[in-house]
């Protein structure tokens, strides 16, 4: 009965981990969060965009969300950081990551990112180290973001909390949210130009 226990205790504590842990695969993708990513010699631009509270809102329960974290994967650590948005540093543990200084204002905006708003991170780095094991497995740029569910009713500021909710979609008023980065316009046209180029070989093929 006892050994019983003591597995049931182990089984839950290891499910939530699962739930929980800030990595690649236990993140979760809402459409809430996007990032433009741009890499120029060894100088890194990453924009964060809180895509609630704007027209074309992804959420499907009417609230709105608050970020505050930012953890890079496929992406080597700040050497120097050139700016970064006010509250937020740099911190190295278990999982590397862009995050509010204080917790205490986690709810509070700023500095956490309200929502329709965008914060720019720039860094250089001469290491060929990813911040954090994991990521996509193609090797691309990455982005997992802490993010809260709240009032979109009641907002908050940099003084007064925003209220946090529950999503009936999430189940938790709080989730790690993995986040696609936007390619680059100059990207995209090489892409474009790319697919173009097939299409137009195969039609002539197929004359």
């Amino acid at each position: 009965m006892i050994k019983r226990i003591i597995l049931s205790v182990l089984f839950a504590v290891l499910i939530c981990g699962c739930a929980f842990a800030q990595s690649w695969n236990s993140a979760i993708s809402t459409g809430v969060v996007s990032a433009d990513y741009s890499k120029v010699g060894n100088e890194y631009t990453i924009v964060l965009h809180n895509l609630t509270g704007i027209a074309g809102d992804p959420t499907p329960d009417s609230y709105d969300v608050l970020v505050w974290s930012l953890e890079p994967f496929n992406i080597p650590a700040p050497e120097t950081i050139i700016s970064i948005p006010n509250g937020w540093e740099w911190i190295e543990g278990g999982f590397n990551a862009f995050e509010i200084e204080d917790s205490n204002s986690n709810y509070l905006t700023p500095p956490a990112l309200a929502p329709g708003l965008s914060y720019t991170f720039k860094f250089t780095s001469n290491s060929t180290t990813s911040a954090n094991k994991g990521g996509p497995s193609d090797g691309s740029p990455g982005f997992v973001c802490h993010v809260a569910a709240v009032d979109s009713t009641t907002p908050g500021n940099d003084k007064v909390k925003w209220t946090s909710v529950t999503p009936a979609s999430i189940g938790s008023p709080t989730w790690h949210e993995r986040v696609t980065p936007v390619p680059e316009p100059g990207s995209l046209l090489a892409l474009t130009s790319g697919l173009l180029g097939v299409v137009g070989i195969t039609t002539r093929r197929r004359k």
